[in-house]
């Protein structure tokens, strides 16, 4: 599979509140393509709404790291 294909599986699981599963999906994506910064933002949104604040934190700030103008 390809990055996109599993961050597009990673958004339907957080859609469904599957934030577990959607982690897992966008780890899979940032392997894959690690200087994606939609990646680290989708993650951080995911361990958002699992309630890890900390690791949503690291990945925002990842997220902004690759794309400033975020």
């Amino acid at each position: 599979k390809e990055a996109a294909d599993f961050n597009l599986a990673g958004n339907c699981a957080f859609k469904d509140k599957e934030y577990e599963k959607a982690i897992r999906f966008y780890n899979y994506a940032i392997q894959k393509c690690p200087e994606d910064a939609s990646y680290y933002s989708n993650r951080s949104a995911a361990f958002l709404g699992s309630g890890d604040r900390s690791r949503a934190l690291q990945d925002a700030e990842r997220a902004i790291e690759l794309r400033p103008t975020w």
